[in-house]
């Protein structure tokens, strides 16, 4: 449905103003997906602020999606001392790591 070239610029981080790439945190922003290494796999993902995800990885043909029920996680974040998000990127590193450490 995309074409390759298309694709890859989804993929390249984006450049700002400045000159510098856009970043999130470890990740790389592209033109509408972030990009990022879990556990020694390129992850292109994307996810809310209720603690949902899509995280592809397109060399092994894997996706994961994560749906919770989370609101905006203020409370969840409190009482595991971390926000949904990287609660969201750690169940995400542990399904990849059990399912592609399996094959």
């Amino acid at each position: 449905l995309v074409k390759k070239e298309t694709y890859q610029q989804m993929l390249a981080p984006f450049t700002l103003v400045d000159g510098s790439n856009a970043t999130a945190g470890r990740s790389t922003r592209g033109m509408g997906c972030l990009v990022r290494d879990i556990n020694g796999y390129q992850c292109v993902y994307h996810t809310g602020t209720t603690g949902t995800g899509f995280f592809r990885f397109p060399k092994e043909g894997l996706s994961v999606v994560i749906f919770t029920n989370l609101g905006d996680g203020n409370d969840f974040a409190r009482d595991k001392g971390a926000d949904v998000q990287t609660n969201v990127y750690k169940l995400a590193e542990e399904i990849v790591a059990e399912y592609l450490l399996k094959k």
